[in-house]
C-alpha cells in the first residue's frame, strides 16, 4: 500500500472511539488476532473480543447469537475484521 492507510487499522479506531462513545460493539475473530491488527482494541478492551478459534462456521453462528442477544442489538454491531491480505 503506498500512502493510503489500511483499512484494517481504520476499522480497529472506529471501533475503539464506537466503545469509547457507549455503542455495544462486540468485535468476533476467527484465529485472527494479529493478521485482523485487532490488537489496539484488545488491549484497550479485553473483555469485548469473541475469539471462536479457527472456526469460520461458528464465527458467524456467534454473531448471529450476539446480534440477536439483549446487548447488542443489531448484527452491525458484531464486526468481522480479518484482513490479512494488503
Amino acid at each position: 500500500m503506498s500512502n493510503a492507510e489500511h483499512l484494517a487499522n481504520v476499522m480497529v479506531e472506529v471501533f475503539i472511539e464506537a466503545v469509547e462513545k457507549g455503542i455495544d460493539l462486540v468485535p468476533v475473530v476467527a484465529d485472527s488476532t494479529s493478521t485482523a491488527k485487532i490488537s489496539p482494541f484488545i488491549k484497550k478492551f479485553p473483555d469485548r473480543i469473541v475469539n471462536v478459534g479457527i472456526a469460520e462456521q461458528t464465527l458467524v453462528g456467534v454473531a448471529a447469537g450476539l446480534a440477536l442477544g439483549e446487548n447488542s442489538r443489531d448484527l452491525q454491531r458484531c464486526a468481522f475484521p480479518d484482513f490479512s491480505r494488503e
